[in-house]
């Protein structure tokens, strides 16, 4: 767990660890953006440091729930 917060982005826009996280062999780097259309001038985007088995559709299916939370 700690792989995984130490490598990855603590706020928006912060992209965290890129190379600390692609040198280890049990994790991947995502990019994850989440674009609210209208209401940001900017998408927002954070770095995650991700178990392997985590891919990019696994984080899409949290995206409704991180856009109302940015709304709140």
């Amino acid at each position: 767990m700690f792989k995984i917060y130490h490598n990855s982005g603590k706020d928006y826009n912060d992209f965290g660890r890129f190379e600390e996280c692609e040198s280890m062999p049990d994790f991947n780097y995502i990019l994850g953006v989440v674009n609210t259309g209208k209401k940001l001038a900017n998408p927002l985007s954070w770095g995650l440091c991700m178990p392997i088995v985590c891919k990019d559709f696994d984080l899409n299916e949290y995206k409704s729930y991180i856009v109302e939370t940015i709304n709140k």
